[in-house]
């Protein structure tokens, strides 16, 4: 990790403004997230919906249970391009075994439903952690921040389902007044009538998860971030490199 090419600044930051840095990593980063997010979020859930096609719910929660593993292609990107080494798509699909040797199967079973997995999957994937020093890890790091990456997770999931809902008014609004008896009857169709839902509701919620789960992933990755800097004075480590290398270049100016 060489923090002179980090491509952020580096400060002391408030949880609202770790958070932010993360959303502006990733809207500054766009195509290489979105890309390898989509690259295997995609294939992966429509092979899923084609394997549940009798049970649109299942796919659903399938999808959902799973989504901390796609999680990982979206660190993985945010990690190195923070460092100003963003990987390509065919290269973020290349490392996609490496992304999973500590915390997989942890993830997606008892570490499921906690709150602040945005923020503890940096120490998953990043720093491999075996289980003793993890544990000890996820205390120091999470202790002062574990609320606002609670509220980060909540707020997320409003945003989800107020996407979902905003893609059926869309929806809905764009129908003719003589077709919406029609719409309706075919939207039906792609799910059986007395399931809880129809693949046209787990699509418009796919939608949902792939605009908002990456931006997720990096504003967790900010709280991790920030909470490294607090930790092990990462600003002023970088400032003394800053004053070494002016000394240094003044050295070789009077020198010459």
């Amino acid at each position: 990790m060489n923090l002179d090419e980090v491509s952020v600044e580096i400060r002391p930051r408030r949880s609202w403004e770790s958070i932010d840095l993360g959303f502006r990593l990733a809207r500054a980063n766009a195509l290489p997230l979105w890309g390898a997010w989509l690259s295997v979020f995609v294939p992966v859930a429509l092979s899923i919906c084609v394997l549940c096609r009798d049970s649109p719910w299942l796919a659903a929660f399938l999808l959902w249970w799973f989504k901390p593993w796609f999680d990982r292609v979206a660190l993985h990107v945010l990690s190195r391009a923070v460092f100003g080494a963003t990987p390509r798509v065919r290269e973020t699909l290349r490392a996609l075994p490496g992304m999973f040797r500590k915390g997989a199967i942890a993830a997606v079973l008892h570490m499921r439903f906690d709150a602040a997995r945005s923020l503890n999957l940096a120490l998953w994937q990043l720093e491999e952690l075996p289980w003793a020093r993890w544990r000890q890890r996820v205390r120091l790091i999470e202790s002062p921040v574990r609320r606002p990456a609670g509220w980060l997770t909540a707020t997320c999931i409003y945003f989800e389902a107020t996407l979902v809902a905003a893609i059926f008014a869309l929806a809905y609004w764009m129908i003719p007044p003589a077709l919406i008896d029609a719409a309706q009857a075919w939207w039906f169709t792609l799910g059986n009538q007395d399931e809880l839902m129809t693949f046209g509701d787990v699509l418009a919620w796919m939608l949902a998860v792939c605009v908002v789960e990456p931006f997720y992933v990096a504003a967790g990755f900010g709280l991790y971030l920030n909470r490294r800097t607090e930790l092990e004075a990462w600003d002023i480590e970088i400032a003394f490199r800053r004053i070494d290398k002016q000394r240094l270049d003044g050295t070789r100016k009077i020198a010459a």
